[in-house]
């Protein structure tokens, strides 16, 4: 015996999507074609009279089809960490309509699949599987309804969702937080400055600053995010005005007030570490077991004072500038290890160096191969120079090519102009130590003159070995004495998942944090939070199909499932539409599989 089952398959030829009824059976453990129907495309499906094959008698057949595979599993995922009763019961759940956290849910899993305004939105749920879940109305879908919804999201309540989420996902998933990845970012808008920005009074959020994505034309929004450094779930994230600096945040938060007031006079302040330390005790882990990772941008003396208040562990990173003598020592002194995780050699040079006061264990690291190219790089950039400077006084020092010209040509004339051009020109240090210029000739030449300037350039080759042996080394400090070199060391690296985690959420083809069309104090980190809980959702897909021995990357996944499609198929007027999943394979079959979808449809 064998079971036996009918499939509606689409199949894409020259552009057009064709239609197959197909029957199929488990035979000797593999699914088998048992036979096939050709129904015709799928454009002209309705004018085909299909007796004998789906009715005794004819009927007239239309099909509609819906996107499925990534909408469905994303709200598996919302349903199986209860997300939407989460976000209710903070916020307060409404008798009639969709509640605030099926508002948010929507609103988050539309950043994945297709993201769009909020104008665009009801167009998008409404051929999207998702509205089969909901009996609402598309149109309720509209922007003033997600504004009136926004208000309700102050920054207590946000923080009160985040914390009972991340009790959920520990309890669900059987986490055991370690350690935290913490990094701040921005990213731009398009906005002017939200209503009245011309009269001085515009939204405090969007502001001018240094933009990360070298759009400084643009004002940007800033939210810093905490990861669990095991999983690269999303923890905890708070968004603030796009002027402020890395380094003034960490050491104090601006805390919005109920009407949304940034002002730094009127507003409560709070430190990262400190707000990391109330989390934690609020859920429950116990601070001597974490360790927080961070970058040197966000360094400072109050900031380490305040890391130290609180007891907090930490792995940190240090500008190579600011340890010159770690960068002089002799490669023999090294010791090698190879990382575990990876595979690689790294050579590190541990020691004892006081920083911002109090002494710390530091890690010299030393990668070979990043070595290599650094040095590469920087031959790439020095024999840059040494070409551009000669290329550009090539035919201006010639005296006779300046006759009859004026203006500013003629001061290639004087020597010091030239000086001062070449000096400009080979810029600041390690290149200023390393290539020289030498101008010879008189303080000034008149046009007629036969003779010119003449430029010398000479490359110091001790300096330049010298000032390569530094490159390829990173200073790593630390409070964590507990660990041994390797997990120093590979702990800081692991930073590299709160990275590519705002990259994502900035990739138009994963989140697409913008564009993003909201102007006010209050709205603005609501935004911020639905793409916060789209990576969520996505982070904890991955991670559920790594449990189930599937790994596969945040593009893969998204890539595979936004393939995947439902059919339903409209046999009479009166009766349940026929809804079948199109024919899948690899990646996306073995998540259907996994998560179970078609008990969706």
């Amino acid at each position: 015996m064998y079971m036996k089952n009918v499939y509606l398959t689409r199949k894409k030829i020259k552009g057009r999507i064709y239609l197959y009824l197909e029957g199929r059976a488990w035979i000797n453990g593999k699914s088998r074609r048992t036979w096939q129907k050709y129904l015709g495309s799928e454009d002209k499906l309705d004018k085909l009279k299909l007796s004998g094959i789906l009715s005794k008698n004819d009927s007239k057949i239309e099909t509609e089809t819906l996107e499925f595979g990534l909408s469905a599993a994303l709200w598996k995922i919302a349903q199986d960490i209860r997300l939407s009763d989460i976000i209710s019961a903070v916020v307060g759940k409404r008798n009639q309509g969709l509640s605030p956290g099926d508002y948010f849910i929507i609103a988050a899993i539309n950043r994945c699949v297709a993201p769009c305004s909020k104008s665009k939105l009801g167009n998008w749920f409404k051929k999207d599987w998702i509205h089969t879940q909901y009996e609402i109305k598309p149109d309720i879908l509209n922007p003033q309804a997600f504004w009136n919804h926004f208000h309700y999201f102050t920054d207590d309540k946000i923080e009160e969702i985040q914390l009972k989420i991340v009790k959920e996902v520990i309890k669900k998933y059987n986490l055991e937080i370690k350690g935290l990845l913490y990094d701040p970012t921005n990213f731009y808008t398009f906005s002017k400055g939200g209503r009245d920005w011309r009269k001085g009074s515009g939204s405090d959020m969007l502001r001018f600053g240094n933009s990360k994505e070298n759009r400084r034309d643009k004002r940007q929004v800033s939210f810093w995010l905490i990861c669990d450094r095991d999983t690269g779930i999303p923890l905890f994230h708070c968004s603030y005005p796009g002027n402020c600096q890395d380094a003034g945040i960490f050491k104090e938060i601006p805390k919005r007030m109920d009407v949304g007031n940034y002002s730094r006079e009127k507003c409560n302040k709070e430190s990262v570490p400190k707000r990391v330390s109330r989390y934690l005790e609020k859920i429950g882990i116990n601070l001597d077991e974490i360790t927080m990772v961070f970058d040197n941008g966000n360094l400072s003396k109050e900031g380490m004072q305040e890391l130290d208040r609180q007891s907090l562990k930490f792995i940190a990173s240090r500008r190579p500038s600011t340890h010159k003598n770690l960068l002089s020592i002799p490669k023999s002194h090294f010791s090698e290890i190879t990382l575990s995780m990876t595979g690689k050699s790294v050579q590190y040079y541990k020691s004892i160096q006081k920083i911002y006061g109090q002494e710390r264990i530091v890690y010299t690291t030393l990668d070979p191969a990043k070595q290599k190219k650094k040095i590469h790089e920087f031959q790439s950039k020095l024999t840059q120079k040494k070409e551009e400077i000669e290329k550009y006084f090539k035919d201006r020092l010639d005296p006779q090519n300046l006759i009859g010209k004026q203006g500013l040509g003629q001061k290639w004339l004087k020597k010091i102009e030239v000086e001062k051009k070449v000096k400009k020109m080979i810029g600041t240090a390690p290149f200023n130590k390393i290539l020289s210029a030498q101008i010879e000739g008189p303080d000034e030449f008149l046009p007629d003159h036969v003779d010119q300037l003449k430029i010398f350039l000479d490359i110091n080759e001790n300096m330049q070995k010298k000032y390569e042996l530094t490159l390829g080394r990173s200073i790593i400090f630390t409070n964590q004495a507990e660990w041994n070199a390797e997990n120093i060391i590979w702990g800081y690296r692991q930073q590299y998942i709160v990275e590519h985690a705002f990259r994502n959420m900035k990739n138009a083809s994963t989140i697409a944090i913008r564009p993003m069309f909201h102007h006010s104090n209050a709205t603005i980190p609501s935004h911020v939070f639905i793409c916060v809980l789209s990576y969520l959702l996505l982070s904890i897909l991955r991670l559920t199909l790594k449990q189930e021995g599937c790994t596969a990357t945040f593009e893969e996944i998204t890539s595979n499932l936004r393939e995947v499609h439902v059919t339903k198929i409209f046999m009479k007027s009166k009766s349940n539409p026929l809804i079948k999943i199109d024919k899948t394979t690899g990646l996306a079959s073995k998540i259907i599989d996994i998560l179970n979808l078609r008990k969706l449809v």
